[in-house]
């Protein structure tokens, strides 16, 4: 059986709402990433509203996601 620290390692999820953003915002132009950005750091901004403004674009996300970022979950 190898170490605890390796197994752990190994075990770290490879996607998760930080990736998932961060692949979004690749996606985006500079401005955009930017208007996002503001949008998920303002609470008062409905998930849904994020969401269905990405959806038009084509990009798909999940409300969690934007939830778990905000409530600091992110992996």
């Amino acid at each position: 059986m190898g170490s605890l620290q390796s197994e752990i390692e190994q075990s770290k999820r490879k996607s998760g709402p930080k990736r998932r953003l961060d692949e979004i915002m690749a996606q985006l132009s500079a401005e955009d990433a930017l208007d996002l950005q503001t949008a998920l750091d303002d609470h008062t901004v409905p998930q849904a509203a994020i969401c269905r403004a990405l959806a038009k674009r084509g990009i798909k996300l999940s409300q969690s996601v934007i939830s778990n970022y905000r409530t600091g979950m992110m992996s």
